[in-house]
C-alpha cells in the first residue's frame, strides 16, 4: 500500500471520505482491507470512467465499515473520493477531540447544526463536480427501510441543468462471500440477514471472515442518457425508475459474488414434492404405469433422496482448503484464464434471468474438484455438480453432497419415475438460480480428445424451457487440460483391453500414490458464454416451444456440438503435449534432442498461425525471445523454427522429464536420443491428441494428398478429405458454424500460404514440403491403421454373430498382431477407443448390425454382418481404408513433385529429403455416397447447409 497519497482538500462535510491512509484508518485498512483486490481490467475501467463525468457511487445498505473499505480502495487505485454520503459521520477517524466535542454538543443540545441538510450537501457536492455516495437502504432496529428517495430525484434535477453526465456506479462488498440462507431465524430478525446486516452482525462477520470478503463494482448508469431517453417523464417518475434499476444492479452484483439463497436438501425436496404441477404430472405418470399415487409418491421421495445435494458453504470452504494443499503437493500450479473468468463473472450478473450452466471437458476425476476449487479461489459462486452415481460411495459421497454434488445413474432406461424425479430436481435447481455443472461427454476421455456429446442432460435443460420452467440459460464452456493426467496408468490399462475399475474406498487409498510424483500444471480456460436465446436468434431457430419433437432433437444436437466446439477452442497446448506430438508423429525409431526442438518449433509455428492457445509458460518464453526469433525467421524459416525450439528448450526438458516413464532417453556422444517404447505409445498418445485435435483439418488434407500415385486435383482432394472427415467424425470435434467447403478452402489456403503445398496452372495440388506433409499425416496415421484393422476384423462376423465385447477384444489383438507382423506402423492403433469408434462407423454405414439380447442375467450387444451385405463388400471396405496406409518398407509419402525450397519444413535436415513414397494405388470409392451426405459427415457437424 502506497502511503504517499496526496491529501484531499479539506472536507466540507463530516461524511466525506478520508484523504489519507494514516492513523487509525491507515492501520485498520492495512490490516483488514489490503488483501481485497479488484482485477486490473476493472481498475482501468474505473479510472477511465472518472474522466467521463461526475461519479455518484451507490450501495445497498448503509454501513460505515463498507464505506471505509471503499474509501481505502479508492485511495489505492486513484479513484475520486466521495465528498458526501447520506447518514454517515467520519469525524472519529479525523480527530478524536472534535468527535467527542460534537457528541457532547449533541447530547447537551448546545447550538444549532453546523452542517446543512443532507439533500443540500449532495446538491452542493455535485454542482462542484465532486463525487458522492448514496445508500439505497437503512437498517433500523429490527427491519430495513429505504433511504430518502429525494436524493435520486435531486440528482435528476441537477442533471437536467448541466451537460456533464452524472454516472451512477453500483458497488457491493460481502463479508464473507457465503451464499445467504433461505431460512430466517430470530437472529436475522434482530440483527439483519446477510444482505442487510445490522452493525453488530456486520462487525461479527467482519471479524470472523474478513479474509473471505469479496468486492464487486458494476456497470455505470449514465443519468444524462436516461434523461435523453425519457424526456417527457417527470423528475419523480424518472427517480423511481432509476432507483429500481439501481436496486436490481446491486442485487446482480451480490448474486455474482454469493449466488442465490441456499436451501437445504430437505427443503428443496419438500418444495418439489408439494408443487402442484409436480403432483398433477406424477398422477398421470402413475396411471400410465399402473401404479397407485401413494406408491408413486414414495418412489419419487426415494429417488429424490438418492439424487439430491445438500450444499454447505462451511464444508465447501474446508474442502477447498484441503484441495489447495493437495493441488500444491501434486501439481506445479493451476493456470486460470483470467480474462475468461471475468467474462463468467459478467455473465453471472444476468443469472437471475438466465442461470449459468457450466460445461467443462472431462479428462479426469479431478475435473470436479478443479472447477469448484478455482471458482472458490476466484470469489465466485460454487456450482451444483452432476456426478455419476459411482462416486456416491461412503465416505466421499457424503462429502461430495455437502460440496454441491448431485448424483445420477448412467441410464434412465426402464425407469420412468426416476427420469421424472431427476428432471424435476434439475429444473428446481435452475429455477432457484444455482449454477449447474455437468460433463457433456458423459464420461472421462481416455485418449485426451474430446468425446462426442451425450444429449441427455442438455435435452432435459432445453425441455425445461419448452415446459415454461425457466426462460433462458447461459452456457459456460470450460476446457480443463493437464500436463500429466493422474489416471494415465489406468487409462492405458483400459485402452489395452483391461476392465474399468469401480470407484471405492480402496481406490481412494491407492490414489494416495499420486503424492509421490509431480504432475505438472493444470490449465483451466473459458470460451465465450453462450446465451441460449442469442444462439437461437443467430441461427434463425424458432422458440423451443414452437418446435416439434424432431426439430427439437436436431436443435439439441446442433447446440451440443456447438458447445463442444467452444470447449475445443479453449484447448491449451502444454510443453508435454508438444513433446508427445513430435515423438509419436515422426517416422523414425528415435529422435535427437536437437531435432526434437526443431520439430517442436515448427509445430508451434503451425499452432500459432491457427490461433491455438499456448500455456502461459510457453507464451512468456516466446515473448522473451521474440526479437531473436524474428531475426532468425528473417533469414529463413528453418532458422526461425530452430530459434523458436531453442528458446523452448528448458520447457521441453521439463516435458520430457514429466513423461520420463513413457520415454527412453540415452546419451549418444554429446546428444540425447529420445525414443518411445511400443508399450508406452498408447499412453503417450493422450498428450499428442491435444495438438492433433487442433491440427485435425490439416492432417486430414495431408492424409488425403497421399491416396494415390498420381497428381490429385483440387476437386478430388476435396472429395477425399470429405470422405476422411466422415470416417473420423467421432475422433474430432469439427467447426460447426461453417460448411465443409468453407473449412476445406480455408485449410488449403493456409497450407499454401505456409509453402507446404501449391496449386499449379492445371488445377493439380502439388506438395512443396513433403516432409511437413509427412509429419502432419503421421500425426493421425494411427487412426487410419486402427480403422483398417477394425475393418479387417469384421471377417470374423461373416460366419456367425459375436458379442460386441468379445469382438472388440479380438479386434484389439488383431491390431497388435498386424503391428508385430509389420502391416501397420503404430502400436497405438490397437486402442479399444479407436476400434470402438470404427465399429460405430461401420454400423452407421450399414455394414454391421447391432442387436441386444439376453445372455444369462445380463443384456449383451451382439454384432453381425448386415443381411444385405456380402463378404466382398467387407473386404472392399477394408481395402478402401487401406489406400491411406503406409506399409513397412515403403516410404511415408510420394516424392515431391516440385523441388523443395530451402526453407520448406526446415527442421528436418537434408538427409531425410531422400525418403520416397510408395502408397497403395487403389483409391477407388467405397460407394457409400449417401452416407457421405449425412449430417455429421463433414469438417463441421452441421451439414444441413450442404
Amino acid at each position: 500500500m502506497d502511503n504517499d497519497v496526496k491529501p484531499a482538500d479539506s472536507p466540507r462535510y463530516s461524511s466525506a471520505m478520508l484523504g489519507r491512509t494514516t492513523g487509525l484508518f491507515g492501520w485498520f485498512g492495512r490490516r483488514y482491507f489490503d488483501h481485497i483486490r479488484l482485477d486490473h481490467e476493472t481498475e482501468s475501467r474505473l479510472r477511465a470512467l472518472s474522466q467521463e463525468g461526475t461519479i455518484v457511487y451507490v450501495m445497498r445498505t448503509r454501513s460505515t465499515l463498507d464505506y471505509l473499505f471503499f474509501n481505502y480502495l479508492f485511495l489505492r487505485i486513484g479513484m475520486p473520493l466521495a465528498r458526501f454520503a447520506n447518514g454517515l459521520d467520519l469525524t472519529l477517524f479525523r480527530s478524536l477531540k472534535r468527535w467527542m466535542k460534537s457528541k457532547l454538543n449533541r447530547l447537551l443540545r448546545f447550538g444549532s447544526k453546523d452542517e446543512p441538510r443532507g439533500i443540500d450537501q449532495l446538491t452542493e457536492t455535485i454542482q462542484r463536480g465532486k463525487s458522492a455516495l448514496l445508500f439505497m437502504k437503512v437498517r433500523a432496529l429490527t427491519s430495513e427501510r429505504r433511504s430518502n428517495p429525494r436524493f435520486i430525484e435531486r440528482l435528476v434535477q441537477i442533471q437536467r441543468g448541466q451537460d456533464e453526465p452524472i454516472m451512477l456506479l453500483p458497488q457491493h462488498i460481502s463479508w464473507p462471500r457465503k451464499p445467504p440462507s433461505k431460512r430466517h431465524t430470530w437472529f436475522d430478525i434482530m440483527f439483519g440477514d446477510r444482505l442487510a446486516s445490522g452493525r453488530f452482525r456486520k462487525f461479527a462477520h467482519f471479524l470472523r471472515s474478513s479474509k473471505l470478503a469479496s468486492a464487486r463494482i458494476g456497470e455505470p448508469i449514465n443519468l444524462k442518457q436516461v434523461l435523453d431517453e425519457h424526456e417527457d417523464w417527470s423528475d419523480e417518475r424518472l427517480a423511481r425508475k432509476v432507483r429500481r434499476v439501481l436496486i436490481i444492479h446491486l442485487a446482480n452484483e451480490a448474486m455474482a459474488i454469493s449466488g442465490p439463497r441456499v436451501k437445504s436438501g430437505a427443503l428443496l425436496r419438500k418444495e418439489i414434492l408439494e408443487r402442484r404441477k409436480f403432483k398433477s404430472q406424477l398422477q398421470g405418470l402413475a396411471r400410465e404405469n399402473g401404479l397407485d399415487p401413494v406408491t408413486a409418491l414414495e418412489t419419487c421421495q426415494k429417488y429424490l433422496k438418492e439424487v439430491s445435494a445438500n450444499l454447505n458453504f462451511e464444508v465447501l470452504l474446508a474442502f477447498s482448503r484441503t484441495l489447495g494443499f493437495v493441488f500444491r503437493r501434486i501439481f506445479n500450479g493451476v493456470e486460470v484464464d483470467e480474462a475468461g473468468m471475468r467474462r463468467v463473472k459478467e455473465a453471472a450478473r444476468q443469472s437471475r434471468t438466465a442461470p449459468l450452466i457450466l460445461v467443462p471437458s472431462h479428462k479426469s476425476h479431478v475435473d470436479y474438484l478443479v472447477v469448484s476449487w478455482v471458482f472458490m479461489n476466484y470469489e465466485f459462486i460454487p456450482p451444483h455438480i452432476a456426478a455419476g452415481r459411482n462416486l456416491s460411495f461412503f465416505p466421499l459421497g457424503t462429502l461430495f453432497r455437502r460440496s454441491g454434488a448431485f448424483f445420477l445413474r448412467r441410464s434412465f432406461a426402464g425407469l420412468p419415475f426416476y427420469k421424472f424425479t431427476f428432471k424435476n430436481y434439475l429444473w428446481k435447481l435452475v429455477r432457484e438460480g444455482y449454477p449447474i455443472e455437468f460433463f457433456m461427454e458423459g464420461g472421462r476421455s481416455r485418449t485426451g480428445k474430446l468425446l462426442p456429446p451425450k444429449m441427455g442432460m442438455l435435452a432435459m435443460l432445453l425441455d425445461g424451457i419448452r415446459e415454461g420452467e425457466f426462460k433462458d440459460l447461459q452456457f459456460i464452456p470450460i476446457n480443463i487440460s493437464y500436463e500429466r493426467v493422474l489416471e494415465t496408468g489406468s487409462y492405458r490399462h483400459e485402452l489395452t483391453g483391461g476392465q474399468k475399475q469401480l470407484e471405492s474406498v480402496a481406490g481412494v487409498v491407492k490414489a494416495g500414490r499420486v503424492f509421490r510424483a509431480r504432475h505438472g500444471r493444470v490449465y483451466v480456460n473459458f470460451s465465450e458464454p453462450v446465451r441460449l436465446s442469442d444462439y437461437l436468434a443467430q441461427f434463425d431457430i424458432p422458440q423451443l416451444k414452437e418446435l416439434d419433437d424432431a426439430h427439437f432433437r436436431e436443435t439439441t444436437r446442433r447446440l451440443s456440438y456447438h458447445l463442444m466446439r467452444q470447449i475445443h477452442e479453449a484447448t491449451v497446448v502444454a510443453p508435454s503435449a508438444l513433446v508427445g506430438a513430435v515423438l509419436l508423429s515422426h517416422h523414425r525409431r528415435g529422435i535427437s534432442d536437437t531435432r526434437l526442438r526443431e520439430m517442436v518449433g515448427f509445430t508451434v509455428d503451425l499452432l500459432v498461425s491457427r490461433h491455438a492457445r499456448l500455456s502461459a509458460s510457453l507464451r512468456h518464453v516466446l515473448k522473451a525471445h521474440q526479437s531473436q526469433i524474428d531475426d532468425a525467421y528473417a533469414r529463413n524459416a528453418r532458422d526461425g523454427a530452430r530459434a523458436r525450439g531453442d528458446a523452448l528448450k528448458p520447457l521441453l526438458s521439463e516435458g520430457v522429464l514429466l513423461l520420463k516413464r513413457m520415454i527412453n532417453t540415452i546419451e549418444q556422444g554429446q546428444e540425447q536420443i529420445h525414443s518411445v517404447p511400443d508399450r508406452s505409445r498408447i499412453e503417450l498418445d493422450y498428450y499428442r491428441n491435444s495438438v492433433l485435435s487442433i491440427l485435425a483439418p490439416d492432417c486430414l488434407v495431408a492424409t488425403a494428398l497421399t491416396v494415390g500415385d498420381e497428381l490429385i486435383s483440387y476437386d478430388s482432394l476435396s472429395a477425399e478429405t470429405r470422405r476422411l472427415s466422415y470416417w473420423f467424425r467421432l475422433e474430432f470435434i469439427y467447426e460447426t458454424d461453417t460448411t465443409f467447403d468453407v473449412n476445406f478452402r480455408e485449410t488449403v489456403d493456409r497450407l499454401i500460404s505456409e509453402s507446404l503445398i501449391e496449386i499449379d496452372e492445371h488445377g493439380f495440388v502439388r506438395v512443396r514440403s513433403q516432409l511437413a506433409i509427412d509429419f502432419l499425416r503421421g500425426m493421425m496415421l494411427h487412426l487410419v491403421e486402427a480403422y483398417w484393422a477394425a475393418a479387417d476384423a469384421l471377417r470374423t462376423l461373416v460366419s456367425q454373430p459375436m458379442e460386441k465385447r468379445l469382438w472388440l477384444e479380438f479386434a484389439r489383438e488383431h491390431a497388435e498382431k498386424e503391428f508385430l507382423q509389420g502391416d501397420i506402423r503404430r502400436a497405438e492403433a490397437a486402442s479399444t477407443v479407436a476400434l470402438k469408434n470404427a465399429l460405430e462407423l461401420f454400423s452407421a454405414e450399414g455394414l454391421v448390425t447391432q442387436t441386444r439380447a439376453k445372455s444369462g442375467r445380463k443384456t449383451e450387444t451382439f454384432l453381425s454382418i448386415s443381411q444385405d451385405r456380402t463378404p466382398d463388400e467387407i473386404a472392399f471396405r477394408r481395402d478402401d481404408i487401406g489406400a491411406f496406409l503406409i506399409r513397412i518398407g515403403e516410404s511415408p509419402s510420394r516424392a515431391p513433385t516440385t523441388p523443395l525450397p530451402s526453407d520448406a519444413f526446415p527442421m528436418l535436415s537434408d538427409e531425410h529429403a531422400q525418403e520416397k513414397d510408395a502408397i497403395q494405388a487403389d483409391s477407388s470409392e467405397s460407394g457409400d455416397d449417401e452416407a457421405l451426405d449425412e449430417p455429421a459427415a463433414v469438417l463441421d457437424q452441421d451439414s444441413s447447409r450442404e
